[in-house]
């Protein structure tokens, strides 16, 4: 009896969020000095050890002390998945814990952010809000001053970078087809810019309306400005801090994420990974997710467990997409050398029938296209209010 009162108290002393993570920080540093032993960068050896600690030592605790008839209860973790429903995980909770810590940028929000939202607060600043109703808007605020476009490229860059890969993916395609029926490629090239708006469209209205990010941001950016103009040195450097160190430890989990499966992947289903992880920079890789992930975060609060998988779809998809810039490459050059062979034959025999472009049928056909496709893309940016209703 007595035993089982001792045990009993260890299992909910350890149930204990404190006495949970002092263990943790115990046995990862130990875990840490044993990668040591083999070939890994320190900093993915501490990231890693600390994440197998956090999720490993929770279920080797319910096993022990299971086999003593003692349960331990960490609680539950909910994850809500967007038009779906709400799971709620019992297992594995503290290390889904630890991450919504690191990726909702714990030490910025309980830290840093305080002594900014206080001194924003003490100091009365109001921001000037700038009304932003369309596109139009958008533009003419975006190039009245460097600060305005600097909020314009960091609330609309996920846009623009989407709205230039779609371009190159649909040109891609139209040259294939055009070239299959034997048609003229240079004709049908307008209809690119026109078919990758239709995603971006897509894409504003599910998840990211630049419009709408522009005029939240504007005013939020004045008062970060303003903050680093006129805080005190104590107060930046703890804002500054914890917002590099948040970024850091999510920029590092993701590379050590990556590194890890470039390693697997050469060691078992694809030893040509061995080149590739040599030449990618998993330090990049990690920069640029987390980069983005920062943005997406501070404009619509995304969960992280939604966020990057539809990211790595996403990254998918451009993998499987990735020969589209090679394409139009290809028949650019081709196309090159076809002129300058024609510039030639010209020079050569000035009296050689001049080739007649297409007849009126494709004629129609494309401007039918053309005009249906401008249809569609107006109608869809009035909806979404990035066009004036009475344009």
């Amino acid at each position: 009896m007595v035993l089982e009162d001792i045990t009993t108290s260890i299992g909910n002393s350890l149930s204990n969020d404190i006495s949970y993570w002092l263990l943790v920080l115990i046995i990862s540093f130990f875990v840490f000095l044993g990668m040591k032993m083999f070939d890994i960068p320190k900093t993915y050896a501490g990231i890693t050890s600390l994440l197998l600690t956090v999720f490993l030592l929770e279920f080797v605790l319910k096993v022990i002390f299971g086999t003593l008839n003692i349960p331990l209860n960490f609680g539950s973790y909910v994850v809500t998945i967007p038009f779906y429903k709400e799971i709620i995980l019992t297992e594995a909770v503290m290390g889904m814990r630890f991450l919504d810590m690191i990726f909702n940028f714990g030490a910025f929000r309980f830290l840093g952010l305080p002594y900014y939202e206080a001194f924003i607060t003490a100091s009365g600043f109001v921001p000037t809000a700038i009304p932003v109703n369309n596109v139009f808007d958008l533009i003419l605020s975006a190039i009245s001053s460097p600060f305005n476009f600097f909020v314009f490229l960091y609330t609309s860059i996920d846009s623009i970078i989407e709205y230039i890969f779609f371009y190159f993916l649909f040109l891609a395609a139209i040259i294939l087809i055009t070239d299959l029926v034997g048609t003229n490629t240079e004709r049908w090239r307008p209809l690119a810019f026109l078919l990758a708006a239709i995603p971006v469209l897509a894409y504003s209205t599910l998840v990211s309306n630049p419009i709408q990010e522009y005029s939240v941001a504007i005013p939020e950016m004045q008062k970060v400005a303003y903050f680093l103009s006129n805080a005190d040195s104590f107060s930046i450097i703890v804002f500054t801090g914890t917002l590099l160190v948040s970024f850091l430890l999510v920029m590092e989990i993701l590379a050590a994420t990556f590194s890890f499966f470039y390693g697997m992947g050469e060691a078992t289903l694809k030893p040509e990974w061995a080149s590739k992880h040599f030449e990618v920079s998993t330090q990049g890789m990690g920069f640029i997710y987390t980069l983005a992930f920062a943005i997406m975060y501070a404009m619509h609060q995304y969960a992280w467990y939604i966020f990057f998988p539809a990211m790595v779809l996403y990254s998918i998809f451009k993998t499987f997409s990735s020969g589209a810039m090679g394409v139009v490459r290809e028949h650019n050059d081709k196309q090159e050398l076809a002129d300058y062979i024609g510039g030639l034959v010209t020079k050569s025999n000035p009296d050689a029938p001049v080739q007649k472009g297409e007849d009126e049928n494709s004629n129609i056909l494309f401007w039918l296209v053309f005009f249906v496709l401008l249809g569609v893309i107006v109608y869809g940016m009035i909806q979404l209010k990035l066009l004036p209703a009475l344009l």
